[in-house]
C-alpha cells in the first residue's frame, strides 16, 4: 500500500514539474545581432514614411532566414534603388517582404555559385598539385636512372660490346667523346645503331 502511494506522489510531482516547464514561455529563437550589423531605419526617412520600420525589417529578415549582414546589405541596396522595385513601383511597409525574399534568393544563388567556383578552383589546384608531384617523381626517377647509367659507364665491362664491334673505341674509351655506352643510354640501342659507330675491319 505504501509503495502505491509513493508511486502516486512521484507521478504527481513529475506532472507538476512538466506543467511548470510548459507554462514558462520559451525564449524566442536568436535572430542575430541586427544592430551591430547596421540594420536601422531612421525616423522620418523615406522608408519610415512608407511604413517600413527597423523592427519590421528585423522580424521579416528572421522569418525569411536572412543573416543580419544580409539584411544590412539589402538596406544599402534599397537606398541605392531609392526604395523602388525594378519596375519603379515604390517599396512600402506592405510589400517590402517581397523585395527581401528576392534579395535573399539571389544572395543564396551567389553564395552557391561562389562555393561552386571555389570547389572547382580547389579541384583544379589539387589536379595541378598531383600532376606536379607526378612530374617531380618522374624527374627524380630519371635523375636516379641517369646517375645509375653514369656509374655503370665507369665500369670497363660496360664498354665490352663497343670494344668488340666499334673501330672508334680506342684505349678503353670512345674516341668520339661518348660517355655512356649505347646499351646503357636512356633509349638503349645496339653499338651498330650509335651515330658514331664505325665497324671494325675484319682480318
Amino acid at each position: 500500500m505504501n509503495a502505491t502511494k509513493e508511486n502516486d506522489k512521484e507521478k504527481k510531482q513529475k506532472k507538476e514539474q512538466e506543467k511548470c516547464c510548459c507554462s514558462s514561455s520559451p525564449l524566442p529563437p536568436r535572430r542575430g545581432d541586427f544592430e551591430s550589423a547596421g540594420v536601422k531605419i531612421a525616423a522620418y526617412s523615406l522608408p519610415w514614411n512608407r511604413g517600413i520600420t527597423t523592427n519590421a525589417v528585423r522580424e521579416k529578415a528572421a522569418l525569411i532566414g536572412m543573416s543580419p549582414d544580409e539584411a544590412a546589405d539589402w538596406l544599402k541596396h534599397m537606398e541605392i534603388a531609392n526604395w523602388c522595385f525594378s519596375d519603379e513601383q515604390p517599396v512600402t511597409g506592405r510589400n517590402f517582404g517581397r523585395s527581401m525574399r528576392g534579395w535573399h534568393r539571389i544572395q543564396r544563388k551567389i553564395i552557391l555559385a561562389k562555393a561552386s567556383r571555389e570547389a572547382r578552383r580547389a579541384a583544379a589546384l589539387e589536379r595541378k598539385r598531383k600532376s606536379a608531384a607526378r612530374r617531380n617523381a618522374y624527374e627524380v626517377q630519371r635523375r636516379r636512372e641517369a646517375l645509375k647509367r653514369v656509374e655503370m659507364s665507369a665500369k670497363p665491362e660496360s664498354w665490352e660490346l663497343c670494344g668488340e664491334r666499334c673501330a672508334m673505341f680506342r684505349e678503353g674509351k670512345c674516341s668520339k667523346g661518348r660517355k655512356i655506352p649505347p646499351q646503357l643510354r636512356e633509349r638503349p640501342v645496339a653499338p651498330e645503331e650509335c651515330g658514331q659507330f664505325k665497324a671494325k675491319e675484319v682480318r
